[in-house]
């Protein structure tokens, strides 16, 4: 425990005692004591008075080491990580002669409760003694380094808004009706912000392609043809999965750099009558899922990722916060603006010409330029870019959607110039 920590527990265990000498309290000194300890510890402001006494940020970049359980609560409440020290503890409660003589495996025994009691106080590490402390303090500022917050212009995952974050820290049952009255609201706002209530919204819990599939399988019957349109690696996926799944179907390859040839697929409809749709392929029951979502009120067929829904809904009413589809096409839009022309001053360009090049995801071309190179030049400086596995030249793709804008693709573009600069 911290100096301030140790003569705060003395005051209150001397306050406790007087207040039984004048049977203020009933029952032993010690007991009544740890009760009040354990009451007034759990406050956080102790902890908060010393980090700002030292000057230290915010409560992460501080650890509470603690002997008692009660020391734990109060370094939770206060959002610092917190650590449990078992020997010489006051929660093992042994001086060293009792120590001494105890078995083995009575030591044993005592310590487990003791580490029971701490990690259910929530401790992130409990230690045998202080001389682990290193190590902890070793694996805390890994993790901390790990989790360094970076900006990911990716195509997914993205960059998400702390509050969308921390949605998902609340545990649900996916049988609870608040959770399932969370999930219908979160499908029908969907339906009007996608389809003006003129579809239903079926959610799925995996990726994109996950989805994909399952609308293959379910919605093209089984003596259709489909066709697929193939201008890149995502379209010659579906033609994996449609050859898995032993669809009849037909394809056009187009280039990827190059918008659809409208024509061509006109032309190939004409001339077979068979094809009845254009998509991709995987065997899930769309329907029953339907059917557990809208008559069941709610309900997944199976176990749905319930802390994923509400970051969801969460991220919903940022998106109205923010102003809708309007303000967030500007702001992505603007995101691609000052993305494009900075990197252009760089000699970076776009591989797809600007009359068909959407604001959502850019390719550049990575020219002489070292992906890895630049990969880890870039996360070092808090960006995380993707590589353009999506076509036969060596590129880079830059996502300009998520929590990011216009101010952060400056910066990249001027963290990416100094790096030209340094080669």
């Amino acid at each position: 425990m911290s100096f301030l920590c140790t003569i705060f527990g003395a005051v209150i265990a001397l306050f406790a005692s007087l207040l039984c000498a004048h049977n203020i309290i009933k029952g032993p000194v010690n007991t009544a004591a740890r009760s009040l300890v354990s009451v007034i510890r759990a406050v956080p402001y102790m902890i908060w008075q010393n980090l700002t006494r030292f000057g230290i940020a915010g409560p992460r970049e501080a650890i509470k080491v603690g002997d008692t359980s009660a020391d734990i609560e109060e370094g939770k409440t206060a959002d610092c990580w917190t650590v449990g020290v078992i020997m010489g503890s006051s929660e093992l409660g042994l001086t060293r002669s009792e120590i001494s003589a105890l078995s083995p495996e009575e030591l044993k025994n005592r310590k487990t409760l003791v580490r029971a009691a701490y990690y259910k106080a929530g401790a992130d590490y409990i230690i045998n003694d202080v001389s682990e402390l290193l190590n902890v303090v070793a694996d805390i500022n890994r993790r901390l380094e790990q989790n360094t917050p970076r900006k990911l212009l990716t195509p997914g995952p993205l960059t998400t808004r702390y509050s969308v974050k921390h949605a998902m820290l609340t545990d649900h049952c996916t049988w609870d009706d608040e959770y399932k009255a969370i999930t219908t609201t979160v499908m029908n706002d969907i339906t009007r912000i996608a389809a003006n209530d003129d579809y239903a919204t079926v959610l799925l819990q995996g990726s994109g392609s996950y989805a994909v599939e399952a609308m293959i399988n379910c919605l093209v019957p089984a003596n259709e043809k489909i066709l697929f349109l193939v201008n890149g690696e995502y379209g010659k996926r579906m033609l994996t999965i449609a050859e898995s799944s032993r669809k009849n179907y037909e394809h056009l390859n187009f280039d990827m750099t190059r918008p659809v040839n409208v024509e061509a697929v006109r032309s190939k409809l004409s001339a077979d009558s068979e094809i009845s749709t254009v998509v991709f392929v995987h065997s899930l029951d769309l329907y029953d899922q339907y059917q557990g979502l809208y008559a069941g009120g709610g309900k997944f067929r199976f176990t749905s990722p319930t802390n994923v829904l509400l970051a969801l809904r969460q991220a919903i009413d940022e998106y109205r916060k923010e102003g809708g589809l309007p303000a967030r096409r500007a702001r992505y839009m603007e995101n691609h603006k000052v993305l494009t022309q900075g990197l252009e001053k760089l000699g970076i360009h776009s591989i797809v010409a600007p009359e068909y090049q959407s604001y959502i995801i850019t390719t550049f071309d990575l020219g002489k330029l070292d992906f890895p190179k630049l990969y880890a030049a870039l996360k070092t400086e808090g960006f995380i870019i993707y590589p353009g596995k999506l076509t036969s030249q060596p590129t880079f793709r830059l996502g300009n959607i998520g929590d990011v804008y216009p101010s952060d693709m400056a910066a990249l573009v001027n963290t990416i110039g100094k790096y030209i600069e340094a080669r």
